[in-house]
């Protein structure tokens, strides 16, 4: 996820980092005959990556016991904060790189949003479960971090068929060259959506928009009525965190006297009360899942991917 990254003390804290950025590096290994050529760039020298820069400030058994125990007094949000240099540095900006870096003042003291440019800097954080009083634990990305984005082209029912080159028509030139053409089509008519992060009231946004409609087809959801969505629909804080597709979806559940069951996207079905009654174990979250119509999943992805989704002809020998 993605949050403002947030400085103490701008003055002081830039000032160090300065400090490390025009530190000379040169006798920090051991081995005497290392602390030559390449390991002598400056720290913003278009010829170190940030990868560099980061071992660079990483203790080592390669490096002195001095160097190292100067590694390991830099507090963490400095050397955070050199990253972050590092990471927006240009050359043509010289030695003038702290004028491009900023906060705003707030009731007449200085902020702790930092800005780039004008422009808050965001931060990649991983959530990672919580602590014993039930706080959230985030832990901040590196700034070259960029997170991947994946097409899952299909699951697992293919239809295919081999077919003689020499019973086929208008083909392009290279498939004359082979025997035989396989051509390959996905047959699901759903895909499977494993929606693990919806358990986070609007955090898993999809997730949410797709369980607004009225034609799903769902695992190991919680049914709930229309006294539950009423319940949901009280509770304005927490109602308010949902997307407002799902906020909508319950509303219209709650005002319909028809309706008999609806699900909440980030209400699983939870087992073990049985035995909860009796003991001190908590009850267990299933694991819930959903199906999403083809038509709706292809109608989201651009032109040409859906045009290789649809039909892939892979040459055979």
């Amino acid at each position: 996820m993605y949050m403002p990254i947030v400085i103490a003390d701008f003055d002081k804290d830039m000032q160090e980092a300065r400090k490390i950025i025009e530190k000379d590096y040169v006798n920090r290994f051991r081995d005497q005959s290392e602390n030559l050529g390449k390991d002598t760039r400056p720290i913003l020298s278009p010829k170190r990556s940030l990868g560099s820069v980061i071992k660079l400030l990483s203790p080592s058994p390669a490096y002195t016991d001095e160097y190292n125990e100067w590694l390991r007094s830099i507090p963490e949000r400095i050397k955070s904060l050199v990253f972050l240099v590092k990471r927006f540095y240009r050359p043509d900006w010289g030695l003038d790189w702290m004028s491009h870096f900023s906060v705003d003042a707030v009731n007449g003291t200085t902020g702790n949003i930092l800005k780039f440019e004008g422009k808050p800097i965001m931060g990649s954080y991983l959530r990672v479960g919580k602590n014993e009083k039930g706080l959230n634990r985030f832990f901040k990305l590196r700034q070259d971090f960029m997170p991947a984005f994946k097409l899952q082209w299909e699951d697992d029912i293919t239809a295919s068929i081999i077919v003689p080159v020499n019973q086929l028509e208008n083909l392009p030139d290279w498939a004359s060259k082979h025997l035989s053409l396989k051509f390959a089509k996905n047959c699901e008519a759903r895909f499977f959506q494993r929606p693990d992060d919806a358990i986070i009231r609007g955090y898993d946004k999809q997730t949410e928009k797709d369980l607004a409609r009225y034609d799903n087809f769902l695992s190991n959801f919680e049914p709930l009525t229309r006294a539950d969505a009423s319940r949901i629909i009280e509770n304005t804080i927490h109602f308010s965190e949902y997307t407002e597709p799902m906020r909508k979806f319950i509303e219209e559940s709650e005002k319909d006297p028809d309706f008999e069951y609806f699900v909440a996207s980030n209400c699983f079905r939870l087992t073990n009360w049985r035995c909860l009654a009796r003991t001190q174990e908590q009850p267990t979250r299933s694991a819930s899942r959903y199906t999403i119509p083809r038509c709706i999943w292809s109608d989201s992805l651009p032109g040409i991917a859906r045009a290789i989704h649809g039909f892939r002809m892979l040459s055979n020998r």
